[in-house]
């Protein structure tokens, strides 16, 4: 019998289902039967010729191998020790939140958060996104990425020795490029065309960007994947637990962050895993997706699908998100709320 290593995760949707393979970073979509052969009261109604094609196929595919004594391999637990309150961290740069730089990351210091990501809605100068950086690389943090605005008055090797002289930096993002381009052969160095100027353009769900990681499987089996243990501040000073969420618990002016991430409204949005929410619970990628609770299908209901998903687990098609009729209600509330703020 063949038995999957234990970074081959099966995950079963309404329609279709797949093997998440950890290690490689792959979704593998397979059939039924494949799913059928690892139960092993309906195994014995599969005809010879299926398992011998099941087997092929699994062994071709490097996701199994074969034992005589599969229960000397038991799938590993999903139990893990946390050793920091707060792993992610995004700031919305802005020239209110600019004054209480200092201040800020001398309390985020104290946090160890090891992730962090800043955003530059607008065209900034080379001494503060330096300025920046530098406080990052103060707080002892592990990677680094950064959203800046193009300027076409800015020579591109401005980024690129930015890249080389602090390795923190996972990746720079120019966007309201006028092309998409990916500069560097790490890919540590992106020029896109899209227009990020405010935090509505968060939440999208997309084949492309899901997280195919161990850690990032064992997370969404028991939290949130985008919530848990992140904090973030807008650009107005509010810390909420995403810069797109409308509700805040307090502002970087007065505030102190160390008290906020043990508020337990705060920390209540990470018990809200994929099994919890309406479609997502019958979606073959829940395990591996972004997720995104701060734009939602029903705005009054905090375990509903993501507003900007276009994917239907019942018919296993994907669709442009907001082409979708049912969801013009809620496009509309947000667009109001989003209106209400410039």
């Amino acid at each position: 019998m063949v038995t999957l290593y234990d970074t081959c995760k099966i995950v079963i949707g309404a329609k279709y289902s797949i093997i998440q393979d950890l290690q490689r970073g792959l979704i593998i979509r397979v059939p039924r039967e494949v799913i059928e052969y690892f139960d092993c009261k309906k195994r014995k109604l599969l005809s010879s010729h299926y398992i011998e094609e099941i087997e092929t196929f699994l062994l071709d595919n490097e996701l199994g191998f074969i034992t005589k004594e599969p229960s000397l391999f038991p799938e590993s637990g999903n139990n893990f020790v946390d050793f920091h309150d707060i792993e992610y961290f995004i700031l919305i740069y802005s020239k209110y939140n600019y004054k209480y730089l200092a201040r800020l990351f001398n309390e985020i210091s104290k946090l160890q958060i090891w992730h962090f990501e800043i955003r530059f809605y607008d065209l900034v100068s080379k001494f503060k996104i330096r300025k920046v950086i530098k406080f990052v690389e103060g707080c002892g943090a592990r990677s680094l990425d950064l959203f800046i605005k193009y300027n076409e008055k800015e020579d591109l090797n401005l980024y690129k020795e930015l890249i080389i002289k602090h390795p923190i930096i996972n990746i720079i993002v120019l966007h309201s490029c006028p092309l998409e381009q990916c500069i560097n052969k790490n890919n540590n160095l992106l020029l896109t065309s899209k227009i990020i100027d405010s935090n509505k353009h968060c939440g999208i769900i997309d084949i492309n960007t899901m997280m195919i990681t161990y850690d990032s499987y064992r997370i969404s089996k028991k939290f949130n994947s985008c919530l848990y243990k992140k904090i973030a501040i807008d650009e107005f000073g509010y810390i909420k637990s995403c810069p797109s969420m409308q509700t805040h618990y307090g502002n970087i002016c007065v505030d102190n962050l160390g008290s906020i991430i043990n508020n337990k409204y705060f920390i209540e949005l990470y018990s809200i895993n994929k099994d919890l929410i309406s479609k997502c619970k019958d979606c073959e990628y829940r395990f591996a997706c972004s997720d995104c609770r701060a734009y939602i299908e029903n705005p009054n209901d905090i375990y509903s699908a993501p507003l900007k998903c276009g994917y239907n687990p019942y018919n296993g098609e994907w669709e442009i998100w907001d082409s979708n009729p049912l969801k013009k209600g809620a496009i509309e509330y947000y667009d109001k709320l989003t209106n209400g703020k410039n």
